[in-house]
């Protein structure tokens, strides 16, 4: 093999693996943006769970019969304390949800 074809054999074999790399960081973006919006939906989700368990609790500051108004409290702490941990998602208000 000539040294001509050794370098353009390289060069071929460099630019098919730069083509994968690139399929594969588009596949790794593409799966990140979906984790995004799963954990904006989420903390969407916890925020108004949040505000309707304070709701429930205006309407029945005694709770109801098997549901005391501390265990509806500790939900909304822990909910409160999952909304914080994913807080640093920037989360826009179309992927917080309704």
């Amino acid at each position: 093999m000539t040294k001509t074809w050794a370098v353009r054999l390289v060069a071929v074999a460099v630019t098919v693996n730069l083509m994968l790399l690139g399929v594969l960081i588009v596949r790794a973006i593409g799966q990140a943006s979906d984790g995004h919006r799963a954990i904006c939906a989420l903390r969407g989700d916890l925020e108004r769970r949040r505000a309707t368990a304070a709701e429930f609790l205006e309407r029945y500051p005694n709770g109801v019969a098997g549901i005391p108004p501390a265990a509806i409290e500790k939900s909304r702490s822990d909910q409160l304390r999952t909304i914080r941990a994913l807080s640093d998602a920037n989360c826009t208000e179309d992927e917080l949800g309704p």
